[in-house]
């Protein structure tokens, strides 16, 4: 199917083509949509995530982040060793 897209759209779909080898634009924008339904997916439970956080806070559920310590995990964790007590 022959698709009419705005100059600055054709070059973006003409350059995906080359690069990533699609054979059609139908193929390229099964892949794009396919994506762009997954990013949706993702996006909504991020979002029931934050609310569920958000709720747990209201509940009094949550603890003031401690950045220092959680910088700590992450760089220990990093280069493989336990973090300080």
């Amino acid at each position: 199917m022959a698709y009419q897209f705005p100059p600055d759209v054709d070059k973006l779909v003409r350059e995906q083509m080359a690069v990533r080898g699609y054979g059609s634009e139908d193929e390229l924008l099964r892949d794009a949509l396919q994506l762009f339904q997954e990013f949706q997916v993702r996006k909504q439970q991020l979002l029931a995530d934050v609310q569920t956080g958000i709720d747990q806070a209201d509940q009094g559920l949550a603890r003031p982040l401690d950045l220092d310590a959680l910088v700590d995990r992450c760089i220990h964790r990093l280069v493989g060793q336990a973090p300080r007590a």
